[in-house]
């Protein structure tokens, strides 16, 4: 299972749209299988749109290792360019590996 987020929000409803995206995200967590992938694009240049990276990368930044493996990838030499949140949910047997 693939699952495609984009998070780009206008600026009179960042902040609505900001908790609803995670909110997304950590319902989208819920149901992805083991082994399954998700990649969240987070459009950062727009007004509200650094608040909505924040939240969602801290969200993912306290997933458990164990079942969890992610990876941001991001331009560095493009300050407003969009970042991409990669996860893949671990498998059971890498699970018991890693323990």
């Amino acid at each position: 299972m693939v699952v495609w987020l984009s998070l780009h929000a206008t600026a009179t409803a960042a902040l609505r749209v900001c908790e609803l995206h995670t909110r997304a995200c950590a319902a989208c967590l819920q149901v992805v299988c083991p082994g399954g992938l998700v990649s969240i694009m987070c459009y950062i240049g727009h007004p509200g749109g650094v608040e909505e990276y924040e939240q969602v990368r801290a969200l993912l930044a306290g997933l458990s290792p164990s079942y969890w493996t992610s990876s941001e990838l991001k331009l560095v030499n493009r300050p407003t360019a969009p970042v991409m949140l990669l996860l893949w949910r671990r498998t059971e047997m890498q699970q018991q590996v890693s323990r």
